[in-house]
């Protein structure tokens, strides 16, 4: 044992090189590139959030609630609703009155929004993106670019809802369930931050929030529900249209309420 470790000794042995080793992937670290030479902060924001979507949930793991986010690419996510949407038509067509099924399919439309909006805000890097652009600007375009990535996913259901013939719920898949993400997204920002793989924390300004998030739901209900002649009414169609503007766009140009909700968020993190 002296002779051998005298002989390595002499060699100028590296035990370093042989007690350290890299495994590499078999696949590349990076599996597509996206562009962003574009100067517009604007279509920087929506080319990243129409190409990878993040969906959030609640799950339990050994007895502790925790929350996980997973990112998908958007168009497996459009493929997978446009086949939902052909097989319920095909379903749809052979059912006399199919109106609280496609209200069904509405509420699944609602809770999967929820789960994006559960999910905002959790992996964007905030502190880089205040580099090129202001809170405000970034709390706009981020909010744009998610409301308009979840018209785009249920599209396909608005337009089996119009074929149909039930216009209050195409009304709701391709407007006002996007309009009240950016209520909700806006709220979950501030009052209702979720830790990415931590456990979740019950607290009454989170509970506050959760009753707060479900008033534009009750609306949709209504809506799904009204024949389409009063659908069609003016004055009753302008007041749902003022009620889902009232409470997304006072969030996307309110300068105050994201510079102070955008500090929160970054030094939560850091």
């Amino acid at each position: 044992f002296a002779f051998v470790t005298f002989s390595i000794a002499l060699k100028k042995f590296n035990f370093s090189s042989y007690s350290n080793f890299t495994v590499s992937s078999e696949k590349g670290e990076v599996k597509e590139e996206i562009s962003f030479k574009s100067s517009n902060p604007l279509v920087l924001t929506l080319t990243r959030n129409l190409r990878i979507l993040e969906v959030g949930g609640r799950v339990n793991w050994m007895g502790v609630s925790t929350f996980v986010s997973r990112r998908v690419e958007l168009w497996k996510v459009m493929l997978g609703s446009s086949i939902s949407a052909i097989i319920l038509y095909f379903i749809l067509s052979r059912i006399n009155d199919g109106s609280f099924l496609v209200f069904y399919v509405l509420l699944g439309g609602w809770f999967f929004m929820i789960m994006i909006a559960s999910a905002a805000f959790i992996t964007e890097p905030i502190w880089l993106d205040m580099n090129v652009m202001t809170p405000e600007e970034f709390a706009r375009y981020y909010l744009t670019s998610k409301a308009l990535s979840i018209a785009i996913i249920l599209s396909p259901f608005a337009i089996l809802s119009l074929i149909l013939g039930y216009l209050g719920d195409a009304l709701g898949f391709i407007v006002f369930i996007p309009l009240s993400s950016i209520f909700i997204m806006s709220l979950y920002a501030r009052y209702y931050q979720q830790r990415y793989n931590m456990p979740i924390n019950v607290s009454p300004i989170r509970l506050l929030v959760s009753l707060l998030t479900s008033i534009p739901l009750i609306p949709l209900i209504i809506l799904s529900f009204l024949p389409a002649y009063l659908i069609l009414c003016l004055p009753i169609m302008f007041s749902f249209i003022v009620f889902y503007l009232t409470i997304s766009l006072p969030f996307i140009f309110s300068k105050s309420y994201w510079e102070s909700t955008i500090e929160k968020i970054v030094t939560s993190v850091t």
